[in-house]
């Protein structure tokens, strides 16, 4: 399994919110249950859930690719991304 990289860690926090903030843990809870997605789904699941916008989808999902948490795909005129590892495989590293 590749190395993920994470700007931060929070030994307060419980869960993934040591390592990730509460929109990425959120955008890789979404993509753990739906296995691959391109933004606008991932906003939509979101925004029926909170206040958000598609730009700060896009932005955070660009970044977790960025960091390793997403694999990227160009599918036409747009990206599908998938998780890099299994929720459980990151919770252990």
């Amino acid at each position: 399994m590749q190395g993920f990289i994470t700007s931060s860690f929070r030994p307060h926090r419980n869960g993934l919110n040591q390592v990730l903030g509460e929109l990425e843990q959120n955008i890789m809870e979404v993509l753990w249950e739906r296995g691959e997605a391109n933004v606008r789904d991932v906003f939509i699941d979101l925004k029926n859930k909170r206040k958000i916008a598609y730009t700060t989808v896009m932005t955070v999902m660009g970044r977790l690719a960025n960091k390793g948490l997403l694999l990227k795909s160009p599918i036409k005129n747009t990206y599908l991304y998938k998780p890099a590892c299994t929720k459980e495989a990151f919770e252990r590293s």
